[in-house]
C-alpha cells in the first residue's frame, strides 16, 4: 500500500495513523469489514485506500503549510535585468579594450 508514501507521511504522522487504526473502534470496524470483503471485492485496493485516506485526512490537515512565491516580483525582475545589462556592458567594454 502506497498511501503513506503518496501522502509523504513523516514518522509522527504514521504513528498517529496506526494509533487511529488500533484505538478508534469505528475505524477498526470499517477496516475489519474491508478485510472480510477483500477477496470478494473487485475494488479491494480502492476500498482500503479510501479508508486509509479517510483516517489520514485529519492527520494531514494539521501540517504546517509552506508557500513559496514562484513568480518574481517587480523589484526582483528589475534587479535581474540590471545585472544582465551590467554584464553585457562589461563584456562590450572588455571587447573594446582588447581591440
Amino acid at each position: 500500500m502506497n498511501v503513506c508514501i503518496d501522502n509523504l507521511l513523516v514518522e509522527a504522522e504514521i504513528e498517529a495513523f496506526i494509533s487511529v487504526l488500533s484505538e478508534d473502534k469505528e475505524a477498526f470496524k470499517k477496516l475489519k469489514a474491508i478485510m472480510k470483503s477483500l477477496y470478494a471485492s473487485k475494488e479491494q485496493y480502492r476500498d482500503l485506500e479510501a479508508l486509509c485516506n479517510e483516517i489520514m485526512q485529519p492527520i494531514i490537515v494539521k501540517r504546517q503549510i509552506i508557500t513559496i512565491d514562484l513568480e518574481p516580483n517587480e523589484e526582483a525582475l528589475t534587479e535581474a535585468m540590471g545585472e544582465i545589462i551590467d554584464d553585457i556592458a562589461e563584456e562590450e567594454s572588455s571587447d573594446e579594450k582588447g581591440k
